[in-house]
């Protein structure tokens, strides 16, 4: 209850715009840390640093150090990572993390939106996002304001390197999944090159739950789009948008097939000009923990053509030019936002290291 009425102070104050002054930019950790591993039994009695809640809030934190820092805010523990940064704060200073980009901008944007669905609804996880018809009701007039109005505050053209890519991870919500193709995609000039399903598997590799099942499947999906100098807008229809994110058979067939080699198992299959990949994972026990996608970058960069370069910006953290937007946790070689970016770098997700 206790650690609970923390996250909702911090959380607060993200939200109380008159309680908090304008971003302040950046707010760098020590360069010269010693490269110095701190094991269990040191964390509970030494920070690297200690802020206090107005110290970590509309403030970019940087940790520029050769290893991960320990962070003491609230009478809580934070591990940031080497090599990363972060921004916690509400909607309206979220273009502030322009500031952070390298001059070319961020080449890979990943969206994690608080969509709605039924699960949180039960359990309260957090405020959600909803994308239902504002015909009717006035609830649902709002709701849908509510979540233009949050996208429409997020300028992601200018956050966005000219060739670069966005993923947004999306429910099994059709209605959800069409407005991010018909609605934000066009907006955001990006045209959909890959539909990637998040197989959820357990310890013995099979589905966590049957693909027929009439009330949930075993996979959530991201859509990953593209930005081009020549940007045309796409064509989807309501039949095409259904055959995209229909699972793939080949690969479905594969999953009963133990005998098939293993390199046609991960084959990705392609829709046209849209690939279909998919990943497998044991899924976190912590709610909406997502696996990283460094390497869905990488391997989709390779199939559009896109050159690499190995020139790195250092105006952009540890040279990284990767985002993540409605963060709750941050990764190594990552800028993210949120208003719980913090959520699962909280100590007591943490085991020491053994060597």
């Amino acid at each position: 209850k206790q650690w609970y009425q923390r996250r909702v102070r911090v959380a607060k104050l993200c939200t109380e715009k008159k309680s908090v002054s304008a971003p302040q930019f950046p707010v760098h950790i020590n360069k010269s840390l010693p490269s110095k591993v701190i094991s269990g039994q040191e964390e509970n009695n030494r920070a690297d640093i200690h802020l206090i809640p107005s110290g970590i809030v509309n403030k970019c934190i940087c940790n520029f150090s050769p290893r991960s820092i320990v962070v003491k805010c609230l009478d809580k523990t934070f591990f940031v990572p080497q090599n990363s940064a972060f921004l916690m704060s509400d909607i309206f200073q979220v273009n502030a993390l322009s500031i952070l980009a390298p001059s070319s901008k961020f080449r890979f944007i990943v969206l994690d939106p608080p969509w709605s669905n039924k699960s949180v609804k039960r359990s309260k996880h957090y405020s959600m996002l909803s994308t239902q018809n504002a015909t009717t009701h006035h609830n649902k007039t709002r709701k849908y304001e509510e979540v233009g109005y949050m996208f429409d505050k997020i300028n992601l053209p200018a956050l966005l390197s000219d060739e670069g890519m966005i993923g947004i991870w999306v429910t099994n919500n059709v209605s959800h999944i069409r407005h991010v193709l018909q609605v934000l995609f066009p907006q955001w000039q990006v045209n959909l090159v890959a539909v990637c399903f998040w197989l959820k598997v357990t310890s013995f590799g099979y589905p966590i739950v049957p693909f027929d099942s009439p009330h949930k499947k075993p996979y959530e999906l991201i859509l990953i789009g593209k930005a081009k100098h020549d940007y045309q807008q796409q064509a989807l229809t309501a039949e095409c948008i259904d055959e995209l994110i229909t699972f793939p058979e080949e690969i479905l067939d594969s999953l009963t097939s133990p005998n098939e080699p293993r390199d046609e198992r991960t084959t990705p299959v392609t829709q046209g000009s849209v690939q279909k990949l998919v990943i497998a994972s044991i899924p976190c026990v912590q709610h909406s923990r997502k696996p990283p996608l460094d390497f869905l970058y990488t391997e989709l960069s390779k199939k559009t053509g896109e050159s690499e370069t190995n020139d790195v910006d250092m105006k952009c953290v540890g040279g990284t030019e990767f985002l993540e937007l409605f963060a709750r946790s941050l990764n190594s070689g990552w800028v993210s936002w949120g208003n719980e970016v913090l959520l699962f770098q909280d100590s007591r997700y943490f085991q020491p290291a053994k060597f």
